[in-house]
């Protein structure tokens, strides 16, 4: 397997929070919440807890089924579990999601601290795994990359060996049948 870059893996988590965010701003009106309040920071602890049962259901759910949330989808990566490389569980994809959610409650820098270990873990990890995919027993790959080497154009697999090729003439030589030049000529 090849590894997602942490790079393409943090561009994919922005994304995710960008759609994440238009769906929540969406709902904001239907909950009685004035965009005032956000824009003051001091939002109703109601939008907190939409909030995360939303992103729990993006997460878990997007997981579970394609291995890829949209932002993993538009970067070609995917998660998968780290044994089988199948499609994680429910379970695995739950694990996975509330290890960095819960981190985000936590009050002030402390949280901010936890989480940036959660996530930057994958920068010095051989598998690039965060602690969050740790805990769910996930790896996060490259699809962009090709897990084999492409075919041989000539049809030809690695294994077979190659025919013998035949010497090259020899000019110097003179075959028998031949008549010498001609030292007129």
């Amino acid at each position: 397997m090849i590894y997602a870059s942490p790079g393409r893996r943090f561009v994919g988590y922005f994304i995710d929070l960008f759609i994440l965010g238009l769906v929540i701003v969406v709902l904001v009106p239907f909950m009685g919440i004035s965009l005032e309040d956000i824009r003051e920071w001091t939002p109703p602890p109601q939008l907190a807890v939409v909030a995360l049962v939303i992103s729990g259901i993006y997460q878990i759910g997007f997981i579970t089924w394609r291995g890829q949330t949209p932002g993993k989808m538009a970067l070609r990566i995917k998660v998968v579990d780290e044994d089988s490389g199948a499609l994680p569980a429910v379970t695995a994809a739950a694990a996975r999601w509330v290890v960095p959610a819960a981190a985000q409650y936590l009050p002030g820098m402390l949280g901010l601290g936890v989480v940036a270990v959660i996530y930057g873990w994958l920068l010095w990890d051989p598998r690039r795994q965060g602690v969050h995919d740790k805990v769910g027993r996930t790896v996060v790959i490259d699809m962009l990359l090709p897990l084999a080497p492409p075919p041989d154009p000539t049809g030809r697999h690695d294994d077979e060996e190659l025919p013998p090729l035949a010497p090259p003439p020899d000019p110097t030589r003179r075959h028998d049948d031949e008549e010498p030049p001609s030292p007129l000529r």
